[in-house]
């Protein structure tokens, strides 16, 4: 478990630099069509579902790999980002929490102390955990409130529990609007909600935010997910 949390956290890294990139990219290029915006998301993606990374002289990460696997074997983990000044003091401050944690583990328990690595990478899995379970929890609520829904002729649904149009589902999606929608607006919203079937929104939106649940730990990648979200 250990070495699977070192090799998401060094992608996670590698990855922050690229949503930096797209977060100034986005202001200078606020006049271009917003596709390109969904398609500087989908590097983002992609870098967090490639597990290498091609490294050049002018390549913009400082350090592909910021733990090395001998931190696994190491009391106190060290970081090598590429920026000497950050490295030193957070590792200074690695070094200060281990010392203290170790201290106290010892004054506690007779039995060894856990390296910061296991501890980080149980709660990295417990993060993963209540990530998911709130995401299926909320999909059985939103599938409780359209059970009822009835089939209009158009292909979409109309139900009175819910209080704006959407889409539901990947492999079958389905479109739902609230019953008390105005009818002038209704082809405006149809349409709107056919277009995200069209650019297969359903399927990408869910998927952004499996890739979050396993990089919650990165507040980069929370602002990276809501941002994609408005752009798409």
């Amino acid at each position: 478990m250990e070495e699977i949390f070192l090799k998401i956290f060094n992608m996670c890294f590698s990855a922050s630099w690229l949503v930096l990139a797209v977060l100034v990219l986005r202001v200078l290029l606020r006049k271009a069509p917003k596709t390109l915006r969904v398609v500087m998301w989908g590097l983002v993606g992609l870098r967090l579902v490639l597990p290498f990374s091609i490294r050049s002289p002018f390549s913009l990460l400082p350090s592909a790999q910021v733990i090395s696997q001998e931190s696994l074997y190491s009391s106190v983990p060290r970081i090598q980002t590429g920026l000497s000044s950050f490295n030193t003091v957070i590792n200074n401050a690695i070094e200060s929490g281990t010392e203290l944690a170790s201290q106290t583990s010892e004054i506690a328990s007779p039995s060894p102390p856990l390296s910061v690595t296991e501890v980080l990478s149980y709660v990295w899995t417990a993060g993963i955990a209540a990530m998911l379970i709130y995401f299926f929890v909320s999909l059985i609520i939103v599938r409780m409130r359209v059970r009822e829904s009835i089939k209009e002729d158009g292909g979409y649904y109309i139900c009175d529990r819910i209080s704006s149009a959407f889409v539901l589902g990947t492999l079958h999606p389905k479109v739902y609007v609230p019953s008390n929608i105005d009818k002038n607006d209704l082809q405006y919203i149809l349409t709107h909600e056919r277009m995200h079937l069209r650019r297969r929104d359903n399927i990408f939106k869910p998927f952004a935010f499996l890739l979050l649940c396993v990089y919650w730990f990165n507040p980069l990648l929370w602002a990276a997910y809501i941002l994609f979200c408005r752009d798409i």
